[in-house]
């Protein structure tokens, strides 16, 4: 699949995801925080995920989100902090 195409949800291509550089985390002031992987590691990470997968991590943010559009059945564990 190019990566420019729908993803495997039928809604979101990572190029989508890329292009908006969502904020998951803040500051302890409220300002967003980027802390994600950059795009072309998005983009490596994201051609090793196969539909159908059944995924782990800890944490949530950018790299979840590979997870989801590639179509892996993903659990993401966000322990408090």
């Amino acid at each position: 699949m190019g990566m420019t195409e729908k993803s495997n949800n039928g809604h979101v291509s990572l190029d989508d995801i890329i292009r908006n550089y969502p904020s998951f985390h803040r500051k302890p002031d409220g300002t967003p925080w980027f802390l994600g992987i950059s795009g072309a590691t998005l983009k490596a990470f994201a051609a090793l995920i196969e539909p159908g997968m059944r995924t782990i991590e800890t944490g949530a943010g950018f790299s979840s989100l590979a997870f989801v559009v590639q179509g892996a059945h993903h659990t993401a564990i966000c322990p408090d902090d």
